[in-house]
């Protein structure tokens, strides 16, 4: 499926851009004839060009991002935003979210860090690791397996 789709993409670049070709060199050559009816074609292609590359080559939409994941099989978890960004939430609701997701192997690390001043910040998580890796996105896959470490700020 998804290689149908990136054919059926890769047939839409080059029509794309056949057509703005066409009009480009249509409005240029018409244009130093001194046909000015063909400045149409010039407008065209720079419409035509401007829009086509934003459809084609500008951000994904994301539903076209994840109709392109692959799906996970029941030994592994897909990130999903929550995860991503985790630090300065209470760290035993970062570990419900990672467990609920299906992660195993959760281990939490208190920083011992703060003062009898700066309480308030007593158990919200620093940083969220898995196997290591401290930055992820949204639709990575992982084994379910995964280290995952939970350092949160806690009072000595």
């Amino acid at each position: 499926e998804a290689a149908r789709q990136d054919e059926h993409r890769q047939r839409n670049i080059i029509i794309w851009a056949g057509i703005t070709g066409v009009l480009l060199l249509v409005g240029i050559i018409g244009y130093s004839a001194g046909a000015e009816a063909t400045g149409i074609c010039l407008l065209l292609a720079i419409i035509i060009g401007i829009i086509g590359a934003k459809k084609f080559f500008g951000k994904k939409k994301e539903s076209d991002a994840l109709s392109r994941k692959r799906l996970v099989t029941s030994d592994e978890v897909i990130i999903t935003q929550e995860m991503c960004n985790c630090s300065e939430q209470n760290y035993n609701s970062v570990i419900a979210l990672f467990r609920a997701a299906g992660f195993l192997n959760i281990s939490v690390v208190p920083l011992n860090d703060l003062s009898f001043f700066k309480k308030s910040q007593n158990g919200t998580v620093k940083e969220v690791s898995i196997n290591g890796i401290v930055s992820f996105e949204e639709g990575e896959i992982f084994p379910n397996n995964s280290l995952v470490v939970i350092t949160y700020h806690s009072t000595k």
